[in-house]
């Protein structure tokens, strides 16, 4: 079992959206006990090393508090990424705090899997986004270059609230079934919200985190990763 853990908390100041990830990589073998641990909380002050993200790194900093802050001017989008092999007989869990009512202007997705570093461009991969639309779901979808395709989602309005606190579970196993979780009080009570089988893609070189954003909310703090 191959396992990932990104915990995303958001917290608003002022006129910005604070968003502080905590990224957990274990890759636990089924046989054997040996696991490898990926960890960054920038205590360096730096996040192009150690493990190195990249991405739209001239709009990142690491502020005081040594926490990862997109520091834009204007609305736009950004990412960042990191190595991740993780694929098959995998969980990825992440907890997302988001001070406002994500939309079809202000929303992020998180790619589980992708076989190119620059995430919000053409790729192949798997990721799962949060809002992005007036439904206010939590979708899980495949990208096929420039087309994404949607795989397995939530009902409506899950996250239409004024201040969303979700925690996310998606596992994989060898045979290409994904399973969709969440936790509407941020906790690890996973509801099942959907399924699908897909085994288009069964290997991985990137995990990362996209947003898309207006000057409202330009202001995020993105991975802190463990």
């Amino acid at each position: 079992m191959q396992i990932i853990y990104l915990i995303l908390r958001a917290q608003r100041y002022a006129n910005c959206q604070l968003m502080r990830t905590t990224l957990l990589i274990f890759i636990l073998p089924l046989l054997g006990f040996a696991q490898l641990t990926v960890s960054d909380d920038f205590s360096d002050g730096d996040f192009l090393q150690n493990p190195s993200w990249t991405g739209d790194t001239s709009v990142f900093i690491v502020n005081s508090g040594f926490e990862l802050q997109l520091d834009d001017s204007v609305a736009g989008e950004a990412f960042l990424g990191t190595n991740s092999e993780i694929s098959l007989n995998a969980r990825w869990r992440f907890n997302v705090r988001m001070a406002f009512n994500p939309s079809s202007s202000n929303y992020c997705k998180v790619y589980l899997i992708s076989d190119a570093p620059n995430l919000s461009s053409s790729l192949r991969g798997y990721y799962v986004r949060l809002g992005g639309s007036s439904a206010d779901r939590i979708s899980l979808y495949r990208q096929d270059g420039n087309t994404n395709t949607l795989l397995a989602e939530s009902t409506d309005d899950w996250l239409d609230v004024n201040q969303v606190d979700i925690g996310v579970n998606v596992s994989r196993d060898s045979t290409g079934l994904w399973v969709l979780s969440a936790d509407t009080a941020g906790g690890q009570n996973y509801a099942p919200l959907d399924s699908a089988v897909d085994s288009t893609y069964r290997s991985s070189l990137f995990f990362g985190v996209y947003c898309k954003y207006t000057t409202t909310y330009k202001c995020l703090w993105l991975p802190t990763a463990k």
